[in-house]
């Protein structure tokens, strides 16, 4: 018997928050505007692929998946605007996508969509690091040098991380490519082991937006 009572309940909240997103006139249109920035380098973004996703109700069942509504692009002054039918819903997602940057999105419950919605959306530029490690005076096969970046994990797969990475040999001589936040400066340090001695360096890399800069380690 609770059981039932709990069910009805949880019938009852779903069917009210229902009815706070569709309560709109049919006339009435739905609008979300807002402005796309670099933060990093304090600039509008235009041109951004601002896609509009929304998770519908139909049928009186709730789809797990988005299911876009419209697609259009940020203006010169990184701004967009876009009206649509008003749709029983229970969430939206903006997804922004521009080549040199990454990809990011936006989730937001269907009840804060108002008349004037309007929001400052990130989208953060891309660079590359070139990572040269080279071992100029081997000393024996017991040379080692570990290094390690410091700028947080970045969650893609060619992005830098910051894990410890470690060489051992007298014939190091690599080179690694990574990708990272453009337009900032990332803290670098190593540690160079040669017969009983160990040595810390730092230093700290700046990263032009959409460039690659070169780190090198050479020990």
């Amino acid at each position: 018997m609770k059981k039932n009572y709990l069910s009805g309940l949880l019938v009852i909240f779903l069917i009210s928050g229902l009815m706070i997103c569709s309560c709109r006139n049919k006339e009435e249109t739905s609008q979300i505007s807002g402005r796309i920035i670099d933060p990093n380098q304090s600039i509008p973004v235009p041109d951004v692929r601002v896609e509009v996703m929304v998770k519908k109700i139909e049928g009186g069942t709730i789809n797990s998946a988005y299911s876009t509504i419209s697609t259009l692009y940020s203006g010169t002054d990184g701004g967009f605007s876009v009206s649509f039918d008003p749709v029983k819903a229970i969430t939206y997602k903006l997804e922004f996508r521009k080549d040199g940057y990454f990809s990011s999105s936006d989730e937001f419950a269907c009840e804060n969509i108002t008349i004037d919605y309007y929001e400052t959306y990130n989208i953060l530029p891309e660079a590359y690091l070139k990572i040269h490690i080279k071992n100029i005076s081997p000393v024996n096969d017991s040379d080692q040098v570990s290094y390690q970046l410091h700028n947080g994990t970045i969650n893609c797969s060619d992005c830098c991380f910051d894990s410890i990475y470690i060489f051992t040999g007298t014939d190091v001589d690599t080179i690694k490519y990574c990708k990272t936040y453009g337009h900032i400066n990332i803290p670098v340090s190593w540690y160079v082991s040669k017969d009983t001695l160990t040595v810390y360096h730092s230093d700290t890399i700046f990263c032009p937006a959409f460039d690659t800069t070169l780190c090198e380690i050479f020990y």
